[in-house]
């Protein structure tokens, strides 16, 4: 095996679970250093670990969920920032925005797992609170507009909604519960929604199993 990272250099104190992988060899994870300064995600590739983002670094005040890193090495997270919480990426520089809120209409983001393809595109869930009650959905960005694969105007209930994950093509595939009744698995691209299998088929889907499905490039 190859070590990224561990607590007996006296660095970090702990990991977060579920770190990220591409196809290059580097990781992408969440950890609290050892000198109480707050949550940082880093990027190793067994060699070296650097220091991506810094929860006291003037702009992000806290880190949530688990980062994703595609093959050029750009990193997808959630967090808390000065503009408010929501989804971002970068590689260590300036973060690029995916969106956040209320500033943006996305309300009180209570925001899922992240997922970035190789183009830079992040799919995300997301449920947050408007006026008429809970809303939210399945959405991609790049930092401009907003795409939506699935929201409560859909098919299926929000509140199913499992973390997506995209391909190159920006095709996300996702577990859900359809309005209708019964479970399954879903693709979209923001124009069409196809359902791969659900309990309707010979495959027996309950509440647990299937979810976080993923998607290749093929």
């Amino acid at each position: 095996f190859t070590k990224i990272a561990d607590t007996s250099d006296g660095h970090f104190l702990s990991f977060t679970p579920l770190p990220s992988i591409n196809s290059q060899g580097m990781v992408t994870f969440l950890a609290n250093p050892s000198d109480g300064g707050g949550g940082v995600i880093l990027r190793g590739d067994g060699k070296t670990v650097n220091v991506l983002y810094h929860e006291g670094d003037g702009f992000f005040n806290g880190f949530g969920g688990h980062p994703s890193i595609n093959d050029a090495g750009t990193v997808a997270f959630i967090a808390n920032s000065n503009i408010g919480k929501g989804v971002f990426s970068g590689n260590g520089g300036i973060p690029n925005t995916i969106k956040v809120g209320p500033s943006t209409g996305f309300g009180n983001l209570n925001l899922g797992d992240v997922h970035i393809n190789a183009d830079g595109i992040v799919a995300f869930r997301t449920i947050f609170q408007t006026t008429s009650g809970p809303s939210g959905g399945i959405f991609t960005g790049a930092g401009g507009a907003i795409t939506t694969i699935v929201d409560a105007n859909g098919p299926l209930k929000i509140n199913s909604l499992d973390d997506p994950s995209i391909n190159r093509a920006g095709v996300v595939a996702f577990h859900g519960e359809s309005k209708a009744g019964g479970f399954g698995i879903f693709t979209g691209d923001g124009t069409n929604l196809k359902t791969v299998a659900d309990s309707n088929g010979p495959i027996n889907f309950d509440g647990t199993f299937g979810r976080s499905p993923s998607i290749n490039d093929a």
